[in-house]
């Protein structure tokens, strides 16, 4: 346990761009610089033998990928030199992906050969903190520091937006 979490520590994703944490511990896992480049485009083509065209929901609507795909395997993934299984958190254990060399199909319809797979339902998005803006909440909190001295108190609580105030 103790090389999982030290090779764990090894990987740690640019918090100046978003990242991705396992959605049960909150445990950072990977960030985008992590994720394929280029992305995949959607297919034209879905390799099902029934259910809808490639890329379009029941009612012929545009489906989002609801995967995140990534370049290469990390140092915290467990021994991916089988042709395909499963990854897991290194801190809470839990299901967090597979990967198969052989490819698998993304809910687009695309084919992503080899696949390393992230499921959006297993991960949360974190992004990254801006040095002047902090969202939480539903709420927008303003750096004072960024207002002139001449600023009241009353100038900066207008600037709140969903706060408090009139």
């Amino acid at each position: 346990a103790n090389i999982e979490m030290a090779s764990f520590e090894q990987h740690t994703p640019d918090p100046e761009r978003t990242r991705y944490a396992c959605k049960i511990c909150r445990s950072i896992l990977f960030g985008e610089a992590d994720l394929e480049d280029p992305p995949h485009t959607q297919s034209l083509h879905n390799f099902r033998k029934k259910g809808p065209k490639a890329g379009c929901g029941k009612s012929g609507t545009t489906v989002k990928c609801a995967n995140l795909f990534l370049a290469e395997s990390l140092p915290w993934m467990n021994d991916l030199s089988d042709i395909e299984g499963k990854f897991h958190c290194p801190k809470c254990r839990t299901k967090v992906g597979h990967h198969s060399w052989t490819g698998a199909q993304c809910s687009c319809g695309t084919w992503v050969t080899p696949a390393i797979m992230v499921p959006l339902s297993k991960v949360d998005e974190v992004r990254p903190i801006s040095e002047n803006v902090l969202v939480a909440c539903g709420a927008l909190f303003v750096n004072p520091n960024q207002f002139s001295n001449e600023s009241t108190n009353n100038d900066i609580e207008g600037s709140v937006i969903g706060g408090a105030g009139n």
